[in-house]
């Protein structure tokens, strides 16, 4: 009996700590889940390393890969080769390097033979308006531009071609 009245106490303060914390429903990394339209518009003007397109037709009639990555990563370096892969298929590859510098990524890219460009995000702005907290993070999008799957952690050739088809 004692020890209900700090155990109801001990409820009262968790439940005010996770909704304190808790994303608001108008705060945008709240709006980031599976089946939520992406936003396209924070990756738009961005250039990649080698100068390609302003990514201002997504989405378009292909389905897209947004994967955030850092070169001290080492699950990062894991997933490169499946997606060297996948970049020459139908789909539009969005590599986003992440709290890097130019010279480390430049570097990996090199050493892990990535044969696909990427968009510096040293900040980490895009980032975390995205809700990555951890790296590698995946989105799948769909060419209606939905969020279809998201990974947490390094991801394969063959869950991003299941995610792919769903």
């Amino acid at each position: 009996m004692r020890w209900v009245s700090p155990l109801i106490a001990l409820s009262l303060v968790i439940t005010f700590l996770i909704l304190l914390v808790r994303p608001k429903p108008d705060d945008p990394v709240a709006q980031i889940y599976e089946g939520a339209t992406f936003d396209f518009s924070t990756i738009k003007n961005m250039k990649t390393t080698g100068g390609e397109s302003n990514f201002s037709d997504l989405p378009n009639d292909r389905p897209s890969i947004i994967n955030f990555w850092a070169s001290w990563c080492t699950e990062c370096e894991k997933e490169t080769q499946d997606f060297n892969k996948i970049y020459d298929q139908n789909v539009n590859l969005v590599s986003i390097n992440v709290f890097d510098t130019k010279e480390n990524a430049m570097k990996a890219k090199q050493n892990w033979g990535m044969n696909f460009d990427f968009i510096e995000d040293n900040k980490a702005e895009v980032a975390i308006n995205m809700g990555v907290s951890s790296l590698p993070v995946t989105y799948i999008i769909s060419p209606a531009g939905l969020i279809t799957k998201r990974f947490w952690g390094p991801v394969t050739e063959r869950q991003v071609i299941e995610a792919l088809k769903n």
